[in-house]
């Protein structure tokens, strides 16, 4: 009889742990994403500090921003290559597990007579100046974690990055992360 009752008692503990299971999996995964994606920011930012500023920001696509192309990581956070980034062949898709979109700000005029509190890095001065960074540019940096190898080129918004709404529904975690570069001697 004791026997009976013990193994019911330890029968019902393992049910509160098994349905805890599932949610320590969740976690799991996303202090993995988490962690990956800082690795991947890191390479990122170097990427940016040691490319010539003039080169990173001649990708203007329209008004006060650049974006560079997709990039692709696998789960390790070690960068894809791919050999046609408009269409990914199946071992590429099957290989990459993070998409990375970047878009950047455009510096302010070199003129501060001409910088306005509309320019997308306007930062206060004095009184109601504002002053737009001439020599800087402002990453937005974002990483989805797409196992499914959703393509998300469809998903990209005026903005010039991936919508957070689209990218919700189809399951997708998002992360978005900013640093500054700034040109060195200007």
């Amino acid at each position: 009889m004791e026997a009976v009752l013990a193994i019911g008692v330890v029968s019902f503990s393992f049910l509160g742990v098994f349905a805890l299971l599932p949610v320590g999996m969740q976690e799991f995964h996303q202090a993995v994403d988490t962690s990956v994606s800082a690795e991947i920011v890191q390479r990122i930012a170097a990427d940016a500090e040691q490319t010539d500023f003039n080169l990173l920001i001649g990708n203007a696509v329209s008004g006060n921003y650049y974006a560079l192309p997709i990039r692709y990581y696998d789960d390790q956070g070690s960068e894809v290559s791919v050999a046609n980034p408009a269409q990914l062949s199946s071992g590429e898709k099957a290989r990459i597990l993070y998409w990375v979109r970047i878009r950047g700000s455009l510096p302010g005029d070199a003129d501060p007579a001409k910088h306005t509190a509309s320019h997308f890095t306007s930062l206060p001065s004095t009184g109601i100046q504002r002053y737009n960074p001439r020599s800087s540019s402002y990453l937005t940096i974002q990483i989805a974690s797409n196992p499914a190898g959703i393509d998300l080129k469809g998903m990209i918004n005026a903005d010039y990055l991936i919508d957070d709404t689209r990218a919700s529904a189809a399951k997708l975690r998002l992360q978005t992360y900013s640093i500054v570069v700034s040109r060195n001697g200007y």
